[in-house]
């Protein structure tokens, strides 16, 4: 009812009856609200209306000061024009109510009342030092009383608040002149600079200034220097890659910070256009890879000495394909963790590095057993000569290597790689193969055209345990975890029944036959429990679900509305008994197979 009152007021534009509320001292305060606030609406069209508020100035109630404060800023045009007005606010500014000084001081922004630069300085320096909504307050007066060059001015203010206040002004208004502030010895004055500069819209005139502070030693705030190293990366300039360079060669800052300032150099000819910092879309046009590569080979001595900062080389090699990043660091390859190497060894095969056969060479003497197979995977691909490499691994004691080996020598057209393959296919036949490789060496034959006898005993060793759990948790098609319990994982929780057999000691009450069996043909090894039955009784009665148990004496089908019900074998004159299980050859490859073997082998 009042907002209404107020409202039709406004509009019949009676400010003299507001003024009459105003002056009355028995008027209720939200009466003298609602008339401040019809003021405000009036004098958004007759600005002269604000001249009624009269005594609320010098109301002894600060939220009427405070409104009489809110409505005035609400008001366009310069405060010249309304009598006494100005006057008012910066008496309000000195007000001892926080709320009203907030409200003052954002009018005298708008209003651009530059008289009141002293008192808006004084208040960011002293009560915004402790009250953020002041301060901002104070910044969004400055922001008006002041232009940009006398806000930076107030660079060496001896108050940080001010300062601060100052820079965000100056931020409000997309004014380079904030870099006047880049000189501060305060790196929380130096964030706040490089967040004016640097985000949202940015300030592109300044960047090249923030770049600078690359060539600054000693600043260690992580979110300042991020924007810095990324400042120098928008600049695109020569000189701007020239000082991240130089951050990287004095060694500075945490190795986060080292590993953004490589990354930077690394895409510096082909610039990603989300923002490194801000995740903004940046569109860069291209720039000269030439001086990247320069600069890359000047730093190499000292990313070879940092494993981070190798990942990120190797990472930039594999992603944007420069093999000549990598060149003349073969020797550095044994110093890397084995994780690098074999990134090495794919990043240089993914791009036909001329080098990769230096770096093959030298994997093949790795002591890690995953390294030297990566690298035999490659030796081909590198020129290293094969058929002496699969021979010497063939013949050492002990299965590591030699299921990849024997399908590689099947592959090799040389003479003796041929005889070799021959003598190793007859030693199939005699059951003289190591099991642990003896579904490669079938493999290899069928893809030569020699037919071997396929048996389940090809997957019943030679898996990984670890890529076995994987299938067995993760598969997609798969899907064992849903109807078998490892441990406290998997399985269908019932008071009657589970889908599956409990599988967490099933390594040591299975051997590895049953297991392939189960796997490949679920029907023929049934756990009790765990089959489902349709059978027919001697009286033509045809009964479904469940066998829970089987004896000599009765079995017991769990039904279907979970009820059980018990039989003599002498009752059941047929009876047909099929897994819940698909055929596992159906959905997994014989490797993945032979790596669940493994798996639920080594479950004891």
């Amino acid at each position: 009812v009042r907002m209404k009152g107020q409202f039709e007021l406004a509009h019949r534009g009676m400010g003299p009856l507001f003024k009459e509320v105003l002056d009355n001292e028995t008027s209720s305060r939200l009466a003298r609200l609602h008339a401040i606030w019809g003021l405000g609406q009036i004098a958004r069209h007759t600005p002269r209306a604000l001249s009624f508020l009269g005594a609320a100035w010098n109301s002894r109630d600060p939220e009427v000061v405070a409104q009489c404060a809110k409505v005035a800023g609400d008001v366009a045009g310069p405060a010249e024009e309304l009598k006494g007005l100005h006057r008012h606010l910066l008496e309000a500014l000195r007000h001892n109510s926080p709320r009203v000084q907030f409200f003052a001081a954002i009018s005298l922004g708008k209003h651009k009342v530059e008289e009141a630069a002293p008192a808006l300085i004084e208040l960011a320096a002293n009560e915004g030092s402790h009250d953020p909504y002041l301060r901002h307050a104070a910044m969004m007066g400055l922001k008006g009383a002041l232009t940009s060059d006398q806000l930076a001015q107030l660079h060496d203010h001896k108050s940080r608040t001010v300062r601060l206040a100052s820079i965000v002004a100056l931020r409000n208004l997309q004014s380079p002149s904030v870099k006047s502030f880049l000189e501060d010895q305060d790196e929380l004055v130096l964030l706040e600079a490089a967040r004016a500069i640097h985000d949202d819209q940015s300030i592109p005139e300044a960047l090249p200034a923030l770049a600078q502070l690359l060539e600054r030693p000693g600043l260690t705030n992580e979110a300042l220097m991020r924007r810095v190293i990324n400042a120098a990366f928008r600049e695109g300039s020569y000189p701007a890659l020239l000082r991240i360079e130089s951050y990287l060669k004095r060694n500075e800052g945490s190795n986060k910070l080292k590993r953004t300032a490589l990354a930077a150099i690394l895409w510096w000819s082909q610039p990603p256009v989300l923002d490194a910092v801000e995740g903004r879309y940046r569109k860069h046009p291209p720039r000269d890879s030439k001086i990247v590569n320069e600069a890359v080979a000047r730093l190499k001595p000292i990313i070879m000495s940092d494993n981070e900062l190798r990942e990120v080389l190797l990472n930039g090699v594999s992603v944007r394909g420069e093999a000549s990043w990598l060149e003349g660091t073969s020797e550095h390859f044994n110093e890397l963790a084995p994780a690098l190497q074999m990134k090495v060894l794919d990043g240089l095969a993914r791009i036909s590095s001329p080098d990769l056969r230096k770096f093959v060479e030298a994997a093949l003497s790795s002591e890690d057993s995953k390294v030297r197979e990566k690298a035999r995977d490659y030796a081909s691909k590198a020129g290293v000569p094969m058929v002496d490499l699969l021979l010497d691994i063939l013949e050492k004691d002990g299965p590591a290597g030699k299921g990849k080996a024997i399908k590689q020598l099947a592959a090799e057209e040389d003479p003796r790689a041929q005889r070799k393959f021959a003598t190793f296919v007859e030693r199939f036949r005699q059951g003289k193969v190591a099991p642990e490789w003896k579904l490669e060496l079938w493999q290899a034959a069928q893809s030569t055209g020699i037919e071997l006898p396929e048996t389940p005993d090809l997957l019943e060793y030679g898996g990984d345990a670890r890529r076995g759990r994987e299938i067995v948790t993760n598969h997609a098609a798969a899907q064992c975890i849903r109807c078998h319990k490892i441990g406290k994982e998997g399985g269908k929780k019932s008071a009657e029944i589970t889908i599956g057999p409990e599988l967490t000691r099933i390594g040591k009450i299975r051997d590895r036959k049953h297991l392939v069996a189960s796997l490949l043909t679920p029907s023929s090894a049934i756990s009790d429990g765990f089959g489902t039955v349709i059978l027919k009784t001697i009286e033509g009665e045809e009964v479904s679900g469940i066998l829970t148990r089987k004896t000599d004496l009765f079995w017991t089908i769990t039904l279907a509305d979970g009820k059980k019900r018990n039989l003599r074998p002498d009752e059941i004159s047929s009876h047909i008994l099929a897994s819940t299980m698909p055929p596992m050859g159906a959905i997994l490859k014989p490797e993945e197979v032979r790596d669940v073997v493994e798996f639920l082998a080594h479950q004891k």
